[in-house]
């Protein structure tokens, strides 16, 4: 738990700074319908990695000065007569804090890397699937979320769902009986969830009120990336028949990920309860989320006994289903929220390999 906290924490900066930042192209016509060109920008993730990795080393810095300033009280507890038998508790006390403040240093060290890591990932694979979509056309009797200064105290007064922006989980899944314990067939799919992410891009958000400004459906488009460490030392693969198969690895690696991308439009009913004057809202929203499931990929990580090898497959035919749908809950305030999601379909398709329904929880924020 204490690594997934620091990991929020990571993530909580990196929201911040990519909230104000334009990673979508939107152009509005006249003519009754509203022409949407959306582009995610990879030069402006990575710069907000490289920004977010400086805070991190700050806050380093900041706990390796209390480790410091708690060495000096113990050197001055220590050094008067009988220190060591009169202040045995303070000291004591004093070693737990330096011990709670190294374990934080590592943590923090141990999320930049994985954040960042996972990070160069995503733009690594928007570049190669090229994602862009253009052209989509909508009625603009639909309410349009768009950042026009001169409509946004008119804007705040309707209602607005929660969908378009970023979000940040951890993935796991249960196999057909609802178990996080998967049984032995499917033991070589173990995954090391605090290092399965889930990373989703949501340029996309059309808000549909019903009866007031505080019900409504939010539909829209979104991009997800996921990522599922697997636990065990296996490599997985496909046979001439699109079967799943796995093998043990020739070397222990270091990082082993199998990697899936999908194209996501939800459908949530969402209700609002307002609790300020200026119109901020608690909110929970239930509903199910289609996904056109765009690839499958296998990355590795090993040491060959000299030097760092990567192996990434060149395989395009795994067998995920092609299309699915999740139940998804999500509750927040304002313009934050957690979100959980429980696929009704299995991540592989039927007999092709083992049955598994992808689950993921997390932190997002709208835009």
């Amino acid at each position: 738990m204490k690594t997934i906290s620091i990991l929020i924490a990571g993530l909580l900066l990196f929201l911040v700074q990519i909230k104000g930042q334009d990673t979508n192209k939107v152009s509005v016509e006249k003519n009754n319908v509203i022409s949407v060109n959306v582009e995610i920008d990879v030069d402006e993730i990575i710069k907000t990695i490289e920004e977010n990795k400086l805070k991190m080393e700050e806050i380093i810095y900041e706990k390796q000065a209390e480790i410091d300033k708690l060495i000096d009280e113990i050197y001055e507890l220590t050094s008067k007569p009988d220190g060591e038998n009169v202040y045995e508790n303070q000291i004591d006390s004093l070693d737990s804090l330096i011990d709670v403040n190294e374990m934080i240093i590592e943590d923090i060290n141990e999320a930049m890397e994985e954040l960042s890591e996972e990070m160069e990932d995503l733009a690594e694979e928007i570049e190669e699937l090229n994602i862009e979509m253009s052209n989509i056309e909508v009625d603009d009797n639909y309410y349009f979320d768009d950042d026009d200064d001169d409509k946004k105290s008119k804007k705040e007064k309707k209602f607005k769902g929660h969908y378009s922006g970023l979000q940040l989980g951890l993935n796991s899944y249960v196999d057909g009986n609802k178990s996080l314990n998967l049984p032995v067939e499917s033991e070589f799919m173990t995954v090391h969830t605090n290092k399965s992410w889930q990373f989703d891009f949501n340029p996309l958000q059309f808000s549909i009120p019903f009866f007031n400004r505080y019900v409504g459906a939010v539909t829209g488009l979104g991009f997800s990336f996921n990522n599922y460490e697997l636990l065990q030392n296996v490599l997985l693969g496909v046979d001439a028949y699109r079967n799943l198969t796995y093998s043990l690895g020739t070397f222990t690696y270091t990082k082993n990920r199998f990697k899936t991308a999908s194209l996501n439009i939800p459908l949530i009913i969402e209700f609002q309860i307002p609790v300020s004057k200026s119109d901020k809202r608690i909110f929970l929203g239930a509903g199910v989320i289609g996904s056109l499931n765009l690839a499958g990929r296998m990355k590795t990580t090993y040491f060959d006994g000299q030097t760092e090898i990567i192996y990434k497959d060149k395989i395009s035919n795994w067998p995920i289903s092609t299309f699915s749908y999740q139940a998804t809950a999500r509750f927040g305030y304002d313009q934050w929220y957690l979100f959980a999601n429980y696929s009704l379909v299995p991540l592989f398709e039927n007999n092709k390999g083992p049955e598994l329904y992808p689950v993921s929880a997390g932190i997002g924020l709208r835009f």
